[in-house]
């Protein structure tokens, strides 16, 4: 601690040790001001008044007032004023460290306007130093104390303390602007010459809230901060921190114009320009803004790379920084992030919880069925480490992963079947709430267990299972027809309180029908080509189909990936306009394990005829005649 704030914690004359033996003969660590009474500390500021000021002493009573103002010690009105006509006496002294405590002490009394006049001439005289660090402070003093007379009176000196050549005097001036900016708006709007110069300066604060002053003086003129970004954007600020500002506003401006995507184009590129930039900080908020904003999947992918070289970064705050971002994305656009699986998997076991957590609830949101129960089993591992706020994120990916996956539930040898039901009569209650299930279409399937719903409130949502014996290993399909069945009673509204006599009743289901496809799990790869290259050459199997008249290629690629229930890679599930041909690529795990890579060419032989070649390698031979049943079946 400085000791010009905390005095020596030797000192006899401080407030308590700093370590303090108890009873048990413990050692228990204590504030230095641990225990200090307000009262006491007045009597101490008797010391301001004294003939010979002793500029040590003098600081360690300041500092005291402090720590009991920021503790949340109220004072009175009468001993605010006697403080405060008390600390006015301390400008005879020439002590540097003494007077930047005053300067804090007169900001935090915030004297009336009857008191203000008091210390106004030495502040003045302050402002007009030699000393920059007494400009400085003067200034900002001086700002938060006047009023709208006072400040005519010295808005020469503040203009000329916005183009000073110490930028400390002149970050002083601008962020003085930006306080009385809400009380004297006409004013401040008067030095709009001397900020733009300031916005010019080559020291990185100057800038920084040269830029903001400006930007505030025009916040309610849409136009003007229009041609405020366009102008700055062309390169004339160089300082990181403004322009994460200028990120900001540039981003406000796409937000809020109602242009055509032309005319937003120039303010997309200054953002995506941003991404290689050469200041970390600058990098990840155009990284953060292009997220929050509804931009193609084109428009995202540089976004996402840079983040993703985050990711793997030596410094924790960047690994930080980058997996929050994707985090968030993740929520809305999780076939974005999954080029990023691999380094978000090594983050699991990083030292930093909170990176950890966001790594995991990340993979929860972009990864599979197959990848769930390891992931929960590392997430129970912490889960009493992290703070509550992290809590609360785990449970949100959790949620959305429930309700990601509602019904598909299959294994080797059983296929579970998840209702999810919802009461919506506030005047009913719902009992004995189940699903009878038809097989009949389904020979397959033979039904071994379910698990209904004793009651089911208003507005309260509840699942039913039923289950499902299968031969092993074997996908097998068909339909099942569900009736859901119940008893009503009547509920009086006005106490809750439901009849005890009640009438069955029953509702038809829509057909459930299990397909092939239901039978493979989406999962990604993040190197197709890697993955191809690496299966078994032996496993490939190969043939060609024609698809019919199609509307167009989009539709037959659609068509073909949802047939397969598999996981397109690389974004080859985008296809150009007015493309004639094209390559998609998917990737799967089969029941049983079986890892599954498949390769659709896809091009027009007629007008509207599709013709299709299908190449599928998997860790078994029979799983790629089994994809290809699938396809000529479909």
């Amino acid at each position: 601690m400085p000791r010009s704030l905390a005095g020596d914690l030797t000192d006899p004359e401080m407030a308590q040790p700093y370590m303090k033996k108890d009873d048990d003969d413990s050692d228990i660590e204590y504030s230095p001001f641990f225990g200090i009474e307000k009262g006491a500390v007045l009597q101490e500021a008797r010391a301001f008044h004294d003939p010979q000021l002793d500029a040590r002493r003098c600081s360690q009573v300041i500092t005291k007032l402090l720590y009991l103002i920021n503790q949340g010690e109220s004072f009175t009105k009468v001993e605010a004023t006697e403080v405060f006509f008390a600390v006015t006496k301390l400008f005879q002294s020439n002590d540097a460290g003494l007077r930047r405590l005053v300067y804090l002490m007169i900001k935090e009394l915030s004297p009336s306007s009857d008191e203000v006049f008091i210390v106004t001439s030495s502040l003045m005289k302050d402002m007009n130093s030699k000393t920059d660090m007494y400009r400085a402070n003067a200034i900002r003093v001086l700002c938060r104390i006047i009023d709208g007379n006072l400040l005519t009176q010295i808005e020469r000196y503040l203009k000329q303390a916005i183009v000073d050549k110490n930028p400390v005097v002149a970050s002083a001036a601008l962020v003085s602007g930006i306080h009385l900016l809400q009380a004297n708006p006409e004013i401040v709007k008067r030095w709009s010459n001397e900020v733009q110069e300031a916005v010019q300066s080559r020291a990185a604060l100057v800038q920084f809230h040269g830029l903001a002053l400006l930007h505030q003086t025009r916040q309610n003129d849409r136009l003007a901060i229009s041609k405020l970004v366009s102008s700055l954007t062309r390169g004339s600020v160089r300082s990181p921190l403004a322009q994460c500002l200028l990120i900001r506003y540039t981003s406000q401006v796409i937000r809020e114009s109602s242009n055509t995507q032309s005319g937003d184009r120039p303010f997309f590129d200054y953002l995506e320009s941003c991404l290689r930039h050469k200041a970390e900080m600058v990098i990840l908020e155009a990284a953060r803004k292009i997220t929050e904003m509804d931009v193609t999947s084109r428009e995202l992918a540089p976004a996402i790379t840079v983040l993703q070289l985050f990711l793997s970064s030596s410094k924790p705050v960047l690994r930080f920084a980058a997996v929050r971002t994707l985090n968030k994305v993740a929520i809305t656009r999780p076939l974005a992030v999954t080029n990023c699986n691999v380094d978000l998997e090594s983050l699991m076991s990083d030292q930093n919880r909170s990176i950890a957590t966001l790594a995991i609830t990340t993979l929860l949101k972009t990864g599979n069925e197959s990848s769930v129960d390891r992931l929960m089993k590392q997430i129970t591992s912490f889960m009493s480490d992290i703070s509550d706020e992290f809590k609360i994120v785990v449970i949100e990916a959790i949620r959305s992963l429930c309700l990601k996956f509602p019904l598909k539930h299959i294994y080797e040898n059983h296929v579970v079947l998840q209702y999810n039901c919802t009461n919506t009569i506030p005047e009913q209650l719902l009992e004995d709430v189940t699903v009878y299930v038809d097989a009949t279409d389904a020979e397959e399937f033979s039904e071994v267990c379910s698990k209904p719903l004793k009651s089911l409130p208003y507005d309260s949502p509840g699942q039913i299972f039923v289950a499902f014996e299968k031969p092993e290993h074997v996908p097998a399909i068909g339909k099942f027809s569900n009736v859901l069945k119940f008893t009503v009673k009547e509920v009086d509204t006005s106490s809750g309180e439901a009849d005890e006599d009640g009438v069955e009743d029953e509702y038809q289901l829509e057909d459930l029908e299990i397909v092939s496809a239901d039978y493979m799990l989406r999962v990604a790869v993040s190197n197709f080509r890697n993955a191809w290259e690496n299966m078994d050459p032996e496993s490939e199997r190969v043939d060609e189909y024609g698809l019919g008249a199609r509307e167009s290629l989009a539709e037959a690629v659609s068509a073909v990936t949802s047939i397969l229930g598999m996981q397109p890679c690389e974004g080859t599930e985008v296809v150009p306009s007015n493309a004639r041909s094209h390559v998609c690529l998917l990737s799967g795990v089969y029941i049983g394990g079986v890892k599954v890579l498949v390769r659709l060419s896809f091009g027009l032989s007629g007008p509207k005829e599709v013709a299709m070649k299908l190449a599928v390698r998997s860790d078994d031979p029979e799983v790629s005649d089994k994809i290809h049943e699938i396809v000529a079946s479909g």
